[in-house]
């Protein structure tokens, strides 16, 4: 779930439908399985939608570099009387 939840609150990922299709359909089965933990041992439809959504964020998530910053510079105080 953590590399999920890093990509959805990532600026600087940008992740494709196939890959929110897959997580909403793993999260969906997982809830329906009653949160058996059990589906990253076995081969059962929600360890399938696991392993999906796995491949997705590995090989379809875009990473995008980071903004640069420009500053503006600033003007040299001008002396008060």
């Amino acid at each position: 779930m953590n590399i999920h939840v890093g990509i959805f609150s990532s600026k600087h990922k940008i992740a494709p439908s196939k890959f929110l299709d897959a997580f909403s359909n793993f999260v969906s089965l997982f809830e329906k399985s009653k949160f058996d933990e059990s589906f990253q041992e076995e081969k059962t439809d929600v360890g399938q939608a696991y392993k999906a959504s796995l491949s997705f964020a590995e090989n379809e998530v875009k990473r995008v570099k980071p903004k640069k910053i420009r500053l503006k510079k600033s003007n040299p105080l001008s002396p008060t009387a």
